[in-house]
């Protein structure tokens, strides 16, 4: 398995970008505060849709005749937690031996990189990003409530892109490769 280049993730680091400019150039705490807001929620967004371009790939190449069964199933899914919802799926695509294959593959391969990421991007997915995606997705605090515990930096929402870009696309090609 060759360790892939970031491509999914383009858009949302654009964004990022585009809010830390913003961030930036605002001289009010809260408003600086909901660009932070704001940049969690989008990138967590772009985690359940590339989770979901993913799936729907693996789904074509390995269901005939359950993929509306699955299809449903995915819109019926909503987070994107490695091992409630991501993981989850996976199995019902390809088994618990294969998902079990795979995550050996992964954890065992030769560039120490492969394992690293993989095992960051789970971490990410079902703690760094989650408490605070569910803190800030579903409450309206104002302006002067905002959790600012839960509000993670730019330069770490950029990193966790890339991050869940790799190790999703390290994950397709190991079952691809199945």
């Amino acid at each position: 398995m060759r360790s892939p280049e970031a491509v999914y993730s383009r858009e949302i680091l654009s964004a990022l970008n585009e809010l830390e400019v913003l961030h930036d150039l605002s001289l009010n705490q809260a408003h600086q505060n909901y660009y932070l807001k704001l940049a969690l929620l989008e990138l967590c967004g772009w985690i359940e849709q590339t989770q979901d371009i993913v799936l729907t790939r693996l789904a074509g190449h390995w269901l005939e005749t359950e993929k509306s069964d699955f299809e449903n199933q995915l819109k019926r899914n909503f987070g994107f937690a490695y091992h409630a919802n991501f993981r989850s799926l996976l199995l019902r695509l390809i088994g618990h031996r294969g998902i079990e294959r795979v995550e050996s593959q992964i954890s065992e391969h030769e560039d120490a990189n492969v394992a690293r990421t993989c095992a960051e991007m789970i971490s990410l997915l079902n703690d760094t990003l989650r408490l605070p995606r569910n803190t800030h997705a579903h409450t309206f605090a104002g302006v002067q409530n905002l959790p600012l515990q839960h509000l993670l930096h730019f330069t770490i929402l950029r990193k966790a892109a890339l991050t869940v870009d790799i190790g999703l696309q390290m994950i397709e090609q190991e079952i691809c490769a199945y």
